[in-house]
């Protein structure tokens, strides 16, 4: 699949002729195409010098898209998918003559219209043409451009470094694992705002009763409000629920406010339907930090772990 870019005549009228063949007649058009010798399906025509520069138009194929860019006007652009490769027909007609025969049938039912400086545009979609047409090489950014139009998204630096928190959390997992983690962790949750004290029960000989941490926070005069975090080093998918039972253990025996499990695994919906069943039955909000989020709460508290200090 291909993504062509047309640039539009300079003048309004032939501007919005173009914008009423796409709305209307589901016809995509390309000019410099006001003779029958410049019909690109006569054979002896294809290498004359009036037809040469619109050769390219003979590798439109369904499935393509073709991106009009200023039409209907400076920096709006229209969008649609191809049905049918090339033809020549009438074109349109303008007061002295007929042009912009060249022409595509394209799918109106998909059809998309956006300013080029739109937010949700990808900056790797080049729309900024310097000739009277070019390729899009960027495909997977134009279809995310699309949806992000259709959601109302834009084209944020963070879809391109969340696979880099994926690296991250690895890296969290293969240097810390099982107690590791727990020890890993501590510091940083001290540095969280408002809390006041961490302690890492789990690291006794011994049953830690469910919790790995207990977090506390708060300062008086105002009450204690107590966390109890169990943590996981996992890799891959994080089925086993066992992490839930040694919350609901934790919750009950330190008297918690509230429960954590913090896992380097990714969150499966089973892991997840067994926390909200364990919140509903104590009454008590139990939180998952799992996969790229370990990576986020990492990064926010304790950069330094993850990076090399800048010098002084």
């Amino acid at each position: 699949m291909t993504i062509w870019a047309f640039q539009a005549p300079t003048e309004d009228a032939k501007r919005r002729a173009i914008y009423d063949s796409l709305k209307n007649e589901g016809k995509s058009r390309f000019g410099w195409s006001t003779e029958d010798a410049n019909d690109l399906t006569l054979e002896s025509n294809h290498w004359t010098d009036a037809n040469r520069e619109q050769m390219f138009l003979l590798k439109v194929e369904q499935g393509d898209w073709i991106v009009h860019v200023n039409v209907p006007e400076h920096n709006r652009c229209v969008a649609a998918p191809v049905l049918s490769g090339y033809s020549f027909d009438d074109g349109l007609r303008f007061p002295d003559h007929a042009d912009f025969r060249h022409c595509f049938e394209i799918d109106r039912s998909k059809l998309v219209e956006f300013n080029r400086r739109d937010p949700a545009v990808v900056p790797r979609v080049n729309l900024d043409l310097r000739r009277r047409f070019h390729r899009v090489k960027a495909t997977d950014d134009f279809h995310r451009t699309l949806d992000n139009l259709r959601t109302g998204e834009t084209a944020n630096l963070w879809f391109e470094t969340e696979p880099t928190l994926d690296v991250l959390t690895k890296l969290i997992h293969e240097y810390n694992k099982s107690k590791q983690l727990e020890t890993f962790l501590a510091p940083i949750f001290e540095k969280v705002p408002g809390v006041v004290k961490v302690q890492r029960h789990g690291t006794r000989w011994g049953t830690d009763h469910g919790a790995d941490l207990i977090v506390e926070y708060g300062k008086a005069p105002l009450p204690r409000f107590t966390v109890v975090v169990q943590v996981k080093s996992f890799e891959g998918q994080h089925e086993e629920v066992g992490a839930v039972e040694q919350i609901k253990e934790a919750v009950s025996i330190f008297g918690a406010h509230a429960g954590l499990i913090v896992t380097t695994g990714r969150k499966t919906s089973q892991l997840e339907k067994r926390i909200n069943a364990a919140a509903k039955e104590l009454g008590v909000q139990i939180e998952l930090l799992a996969f790229r989020d370990v990576a986020r709460f990492v990064i926010e508290y304790a950069a330094d772990q993850l990076f090399r200090p800048l010098p002084d």
